[in-house]
């Protein structure tokens, strides 16, 4: 956890939470210019690894706070280091096969976004912010699927959304019941 009275604590708390944003401001910044979403993506999965790196190498737990007292609580720690280094690793090998078959612009803005989506799942501590990010990872994962618009990808991308909602509207079920 950070201490207050560390005096690299706010510096530390204000990068990390810019690791989270980047990606999303990424994709925002690949939409608008085009030619620098390959740049980007390799930007954030880089980031990614040094974060989950530096945790499985036995950096201290940071726990931050967006919004204050009562908003969102994130935890990045020891376990969430591992997924967010298997995240970058899967994600950088996903960018290193597009240079060999051609991605479009709008597949790298995706998978800038579901890195963010997944980098966030990774690293929330209650059950409401897993649920947000988790939708947004279902969402950028349908289209995905859907994307190269033959009839085949659009009747799985269907079928995947609908067992996706359908679970999600189980857990969020679950959730409530575990909050009441």
């Amino acid at each position: 956890m950070i201490s207050t009275i560390d005096p690299l604590a706010p510096a530390l708390s204000t990068l990390l939470k810019a690791w989270l944003l980047a990606p999303f401001l990424g994709a925002f910044l690949a939409a608008l210019l085009p030619s620098l979403a390959r740049g980007l993506l390799l930007a954030s999965s880089l980031a990614t690894a040094l974060v989950g790196s530096s945790q499985l190498l036995g950096a201290p737990a940071v726990a931050l706070e967006l919004l204050g007292r009562h908003g969102v609580a994130l935890s990045i720690d020891q376990l969430s280091g591992w997924f967010l280094l298997l995240n970058a690793l899967v994600l950088s090998a996903v960018l290193l096969d597009g240079w060999a078959t051609p991605q479009t612009v709008p597949q790298r803005m995706l998978l800038l976004v579901l890195q963010g989506g997944l980098n966030v799942a990774f690293v929330a501590t209650d059950l409401v912010s897993l649920y947000v990010t988790l939708e947004l990872v279902g969402i950028t994962a349908f289209l995905l699927i859907v994307l190269p618009q033959r009839e085949a990808t659009l009747w799985v991308g269907l079928r995947y959304l609908l067992v996706g909602n359908t679970a999600m509207s189980l857990y969020l079920i679950g959730a409530a019941l575990v909050y009441v």
